[in-house]
This record gives structure tokens, sequence and C-alpha cells, in this order.
């Protein structure tokens, strides 16, 4: 139990991080699809089907998805319980897995994060007239004269990148959230391990391991692990959704005599102004959360390697979205300015 002890803050923390990452996640697939689910309400309408009966055709892909995350979740946690309670080979008798309240508490947070995230995009397409949602219209962005002149000296990658970051504002600042999620477990990892191990052999020697602070770098490895997988995965999501929603913009810059590789280089730029600020922030929160559960003598990590993780996650975030960024920017600009286009 005192080995253990130390292993509960990782795991806390390291669980709510996770689920901050997955609403964040959710909720940008669920606005990418806000077009395709405004439209299919707007069938459901015509046909005469109720609002009840709307929302939970929609609401149902997203549940689905969810309990079957929540059953592999618990399958592997299930697994890996063994090896994080066990920590040495002289504990006698096996882990016990998760409980039915664990079961029950992990499902109810699976089906509150797919509805909390779906909630929005799902409340607006029931609230849009019938003939709205078939015609599936652009959204109309607001005017912003001053963001006009401020961006009309710019280079084209620039401009189109401030202009897409400025238009969704919010998922800029939800964008900006998530990477401050990764880079403050980045951190804490780094802090951890510019710690000075001290093992329990003769003088300090690392003959016998101080096996308290292995399980716990193993443990915020693997925590940090899950956190950029998940991050990969969200910025993902996070591009494609804005290059899905920004194809009429793009392709009439491109009538404009913009190049493919200039909306591409626009759409990771507009990534990158979201992240950015997320990057800066995450560096001092993750040192301030690594404070908080460390002895007073604890070392801070070398500038150096804080300089080096907040560029690694820009470089990364940079690198991630030139795919997703180059498939949008050659999509034919007649079919995404048809009206007939979704």
């Amino acid at each position: 139990m005192v080995i253990l002890r130390n292993s509960q803050p990782i795991l806390v923390i390291g669980s709510w991080l996770l689920s901050f990452l997955a609403i964040t996640g959710v909720a940008a697939l669920a606005a990418g699809r806000a077009v395709e689910q405004t439209r299919r309400a707007g069938l459901l309408k015509a046909v005469g089907a109720t609002p009840g009966l709307i929302a939970a055709v929609l609401l149902t892909e997203y549940l689905a998805l969810a309990l079957v995350g929540d059953a592999l979740g618990l399958l592997i946690a299930r697994l890996t319980v063994p090896a994080i309670a066990s920590p040495t080979a002289s504990r006698i008798g096996d882990a016990a897995g998760p409980d039915g309240a664990t079961i029950a508490t992990a499902t109810v947070l699976a089906v509150a994060v797919a509805v909390l995230s779906t909630l929005r995009p799902m409340l607006r397409a029931l609230r849009t007239a019938t003939v709205t949602a078939l015609s599936a219209t652009a959204h109309q962005p607001r005017h912003r004269p001053w963001l006009t002149t401020l961006s009309a000296l710019l280079p084209t990658p620039l401009l189109l990148g401030l202009r897409l970051t400025a238009r969704r504002p919010g998922r800029a600042v939800l964008q900006a959230c998530s990477t401050a999620t990764t880079v403050i477990s980045i951190i804490a990892l780094l802090s951890l391990y510019a710690q000075a191990e001290r093992g329990y052999g003769l003088n300090g020697s690392s003959a016998l391991p101080n096996l308290r602070g292995e399980l716990d770098r193993r443990l915020m490895l693997a925590v940090t692990i899950l956190l950029i997988t998940l991050a990969i995965v969200n910025t993902l999501t996070f591009t494609w959704t804005t290059a899905m929603e920004a194809r009429a913009n793009m392709a009439i810059a491109r009538t404009l005599g913009a190049t493919p590789g200039q909306i591409s280089a626009g759409l990771s730029t507009a990534q990158l102004l979201a992240n950015l600020p997320g990057a800066i922030i995450g560096a001092p929160l993750g040192i301030g959360l690594f404070a908080l559960f460390s002895a007073r003598n604890w070392t801070p990590p070398p500038t150096s390697w804080l300089l080096a993780a907040v560029l690694s996650t820009l470089l990364t975030t940079a690198a991630l979205t030139v795919l997703p960024a180059r498939l949008a920017a050659r999509r034919p600009v007649a079919r995404a300015l048809s009206a007939e286009t979704p």
C-alpha cells in the first residue's frame, strides 16, 4: 500500500486529463458531422418523425461507439490491473479487476461524454426548419472589418489561417486547451525524470532499486503515451473538421488565385495558431501540477527540456496537419462550390 499510495494521484489526474481530451475529440467529431446530422433531421421531419425519435436517431451512433469503447476500455483495464497493483513479485494473491461499481461508473461516464459532446449539434439540428435543413446551406460567417484590415497585407497562408481561426473562436479555445492538456502531461513526465532517484542500496546505491519510484515513472509514462495518442487523434479530427467546414471558403480563395499549396498551408497555420497559446501555457501549468504532489526539495527540469517539449508539440502538430490539409486542398473547386453538395 505504501508503494501504491503515490500512484493514485497519477492515475486520478491522468484519467481526468484523458477524459477532457476525449470530450474535445468527440465534440470535434460531432461538429464535423453537424451538417450531415442537420440534413438527416430535415429528412426525418419531412416524413413525420417526432423530435424524440429524431434525437434518438442522432444519438444512437455516438452512444453505440461510446459503449463499444467502454467495453474495450474495461477489458484493457482488467488485463492491466495486475501489473499496476503488483509492482513486486512478492505480492500474494491476484489483484481484483474492476468491480460492479467501477464498471457502472465507467459506463455512465462514457455515455455522459457522448451525450454532452453531441448535445449542441443535436439541438441545432432539431431547431432548424425542415426546408433549411434539407437545403444544407453553408454557414454564413460574420463580417469583421477589423479582421479584414488586419489580414490584408499578410501572406496568403497566414491570412487564410487567421481567418479560419477567427471564424471559429470557440473551437480555437478548445484546441488550445487540448494542447495545453497534452503539454501538461509531458512536462510533468519530464519533471519526474529530472528528480534524482535514490535507491535502497548502501549510500543510496541503485543495486536495490526504489520500487515506488520505478512504478511511478512507468505509470506516468503510460499515462503520457495515452494522452499523446489521444491528442494526435484530436489534431487530425480538428484539421479535417476545419477543412470540411471551410471547403466553400477555400474554393473561393482558389478561384481568386490561391494555389492548393497555399490552401494546405493555411489549414495547417490555423491549427498552429490555435495550438500555440496552449503549448506555451501548458509548460508552467505542468510544472505547477508536478510541484503540488512533490517533496519540497524537488528539482525543476532544465529549461532546454521545456523548450524542446513545446517546440516538439508544435512541430508534431504541423506534421500531423499536412496530410488532411493536402487532401482537403485538392478537392475540386466546382464540387466544393456546388449547392447540391452538403
